[in-house]
């Protein structure tokens, strides 16, 4: 029994060592390539290429895009050549955290432009003595496309051709708040309701995600107008600047602030699971003649089978059904609501989903258009 203890002892000793060894030797060198490409395939000759390097991971789920706000200094720049090619070597020491038994995570970074804001960026990966080098999958620059703007509406069309062979989904994203997600089509329409009514300058924003380059992205400028402006404040003193109530408990809880100045602004509402999650009340603290209805960046949770529905009514009458949208997987991950020309009074608004396990996950704002009822 000794004998296999000291064993056993001496068995932990050595894992021990070797769980202290770091992923890449120190003397090792580790080294990464890949080649630029301009819009039009092209390859792009003497442009800057970002290296990135970090203890954590780079990415998670929600942070695809946030790499090319390039906050922070790269860990090393490459020029590439005539031919778009680019070469980063680095010592295994490098490789390999402040903590020696840590790989550290590195991405690489293509950006273009000041009014486009053009980008790609690699998925992050990591070195070890079997793997000391990474070839980048072709980095090409991509165009977000065009915007066409009316009175009441924002139509947004990219190019779907020059996009990741793996692609997974496109992401988009206008100021103000809205994101949409599609894993196929390339055009999205949006009233001009979801613009901030204080601005006339607006970026949109394309990404496409795929499996080995993470992300394209890129950005457009374009000039709009949200015509009807603010709409109802109807956040109310007596409920502490709460605006909203789940519809079983009536717990009181954030949703807007009527101003509608942008996504820094919005107020997200966050419920516990349950039924209290799947049912809003609206109080817009006095009666309107209701003209237009704009839910913007909502989620929905759990889409299977499942309806979400608008209501609204004045005092204690009955809800009169404004709006019902069918769900099923995928559709309603994003929720997105116009309604116009509705020509009612009202002093409340109902939201609510109906049909299997689905929940809200947020409301990112409710604008409401009306006059004060006679």
């Amino acid at each position: 029994m000794r004998n296999t203890i000291l064993l056993s002892s001496a068995l932990l000793l050595v894992i021990a060592a070797l769980a202290c060894e770091p992923p890449v030797s120190d003397d090792a060198t580790v080294t990464i390539d890949g080649r630029a490409l301009g819009v039009d395939g092209q390859p792009l000759a003497n442009q800057e290429i970002k290296l990135w390097r970090s203890g954590v991971p780079l990415f998670d789920s929600d942070g695809a895009v946030g790499l090319l706000i390039d906050v922070g200094q790269p860990f090393r720049t490459a020029t590439t050549d005539a031919d778009g090619r680019y070469h980063f070597e680095l010592t295994g020491a490098q490789a390999n955290t402040g903590q020696a038994a840590w790989a550290a995570y590195f991405a690489v970074t293509l950006t273009q432009g000041s009014d486009k804001m053009l980008g790609v960026a690699s998925d992050e990966f990591q070195f070890s003595n079997q793997r000391l080098s990474q070839t980048i999958p072709e980095m090409q620059l991509w165009d977000a496309g065009s915007v066409t703007v009316t009175d009441e509406s924002l139509s947004f069309e990219w190019d779907p051709t020059a996009t990741p062979e793996d692609l997974d989904a496109y992401l988009l994203h206008v100021d103000g708040g809205t994101w949409a997600e599609f894993t196929s089509g390339n055009t999205l329409s949006l009233s001009t309701m979801i613009l901030p009514a204080d601005a006339t300058t607006h970026r949109f924003q394309v990404v496409a995600l795929g499996k080995n380059l993470r992300y394209r992205t890129s950005f457009k400028t374009f000039e709009a107008q949200n015509p009807k402006g603010a709409g109802i404040d109807y956040q109310q003193p007596d409920h502490n600047n709460r605006s909203a109530s789940d519809c079983v408990d009536g717990n009181l809880f954030d949703l807007n602030d009527g101003g509608f100045a942008g996504a820094g602004n919005v107020e997200h509402f966050n419920t516990s699971a349950g039924e209290a999650a799947r049912c809003i009340n609206i109080d817009l603290g006095g009666e309107y003649q209701l003209s237009d209805l704009l839910v913007h960046n909502g989620w929905v949770d759990g889409l299977d089978k499942a309806q979400v529905t608008i209501s609204a009514r004045s005092g204690d009458g009955d809800w009169e059904l404004l709006d019902t949208q069918e769900g099923s997987s995928g559709t309603l991950a994003i929720y997105y609501r116009h309604l116009t020309g509705l020509d009612m009074a009202a002093d409340q608004l109902r939201l609510e989903v109906i049909g299997g396990n689905a929940r809200f996950g947020s409301i990112g704002e409710i604008v409401v258009h009306g006059s004060p009822a006679e």
